[in-house]
């Protein structure tokens, strides 16, 4: 699991740094995928905290 989710994280940081070459791609697809981007890292983050938290009521139990 711990596994998984670091390459997930490196990828989304990777393909961060890989999009900003792509200003030959236009403003409007430029911030498309910036906004797919943080979209996806908000959806991780927001997964991540639910995850610890059922972690951490589990073990409470």
């Amino acid at each position: 699991m711990l596994r998984s989710m670091f390459v997930l994280c490196l990828t989304l940081f990777s393909s961060q740094l890989l999009a900003h070459p792509d200003h030959h791609l236009g403003d409007t697809a430029h911030s498309f995928y910036h906004a797919i981007f943080w979209i996806a890292f908000a959806a991780v983050v927001v997964k991540g905290i639910s995850w610890y938290r059922n972690r951490k009521n589990q073990s409470n139990k």
